[in-house]
């Protein structure tokens, strides 16, 4: 056989070697004779009961995420029953509303403005400001979807950084446990506000902004009635009656005509009257005449 067929090729560098050498005559490294290809191992079921470990937690993705949603701002989304021009006038309402201070406007896509934020538990009193994004998109015939972002302006926070960096080293001269341990309390003081500054006010505004804009601009929706709720019918007020006059009276009937009797005894009554000198004559003939015209 010819001796050239017989040489092979190194594993690691691809030279060719002699049949039997234990060493490449290119590269060097030690070789040996061409192991046999193992079959793969048979797959196994896992035994019953058996529960995968819980997967490793991915820190750079964790830290990925909290750098940007401390840098990178917050942001949230609203579904409004209108059209697109419709929906950015609502939004820009709100926005206008909270007091913003609104540098850029295009509608109906978008606007920029700048808010600003104050607590005196939160910030010390002192305005943290904040960069604010709005975009409005068209999603149905009368549908749109707002996006309201903000981001937080580091150097407005650096005074609130500052004052509690002041306090603590004042407090480590009247606090032995502020003393020993200053740095760390700085640090963490810092680090709270920092992570209060960037994530739970932005937030917080947010939610009140996309609260008050899937509302209609701030205003709550009338109340509903219940089905099948019939609402009164409101009866115009009753008025007074008119004051009417009460009717003349009747005149007095006449005693019967028959009576004859009767007035012939008034008629002696008034005679002894007279007589007596209680009726004077007029009187008398008054009362007589009208006796005798019953008659």
């Amino acid at each position: 056989m010819n001796a050239s067929a017989q040489q092979m090729a190194c594993p690691r560098c691809n030279g060719a070697r002699w049949p039997g050498a234990q060493f490449c005559g290119a590269c060097g490294s030690p070789i040996g004779p061409a192991a046999a290809p193992q079959p793969p191992p048979a797959y196994a079921p896992p035994p019953p009961g058996y529960a995968p470990p819980p997967p490793m937690p991915n820190i750079g993705a964790m830290a990925r995420g909290f750098a940007g949603s401390a840098g990178g701002g917050n942001s949230k989304q609203i579904n409004i029953n209108a059209p697109a021009p419709a929906a950015f006038d609502t939004a820009m309402g709100v926005i206008d509303g909270m007091g913003a201070e609104v540098h850029y406007r295009q509608p109906p896509q978008g606007a920029r403005f700048l808010h600003s934020y104050k607590s005196m538990w939160s910030t010390l009193g002192i305005p943290i400001k904040y960069d604010g994004e709005l975009q409005v998109a068209p999603n149905g015939p009368a549908q749109s979807v707002a996006r309201v972002s903000l981001k937080v302006r580091w150097g407005s926070a650096l005074p609130l950084f500052l004052t509690q960096a002041a306090f603590t080293f004042f407090a480590s001269m009247f606090n032995i446990y502020f003393a020993v341990y200053l740095f760390f309390f700085m640090a963490l003081f810092i680090g709270i506000s920092a992570w209060t500054v960037s994530g739970s006010i932005p937030e917080k505004a947010l939610k009140d902004i996309a609260d008050k804009i899937a509302q209609g601009g701030g205003f709550a929706p009338a109340p509903q009635p219940a089905p099948g709720y019939a609402p009164p019918v409101q009866q115009p007020p009753a008025q007074a009656p008119a004051y009417a006059a009460p009717p003349p009276a009747a005149p007095q009937p006449a005693p019967p005509s028959g009576d004859s009797a009767a007035i012939m005894e008034q008629l002696k009554q008034l005679g002894a009257l007279q007589a007596a000198g209680v009726l004077t004559p007029a009187e008398f003939e008054a009362k007589k005449a009208d006796l005798l015209s019953r008659l």
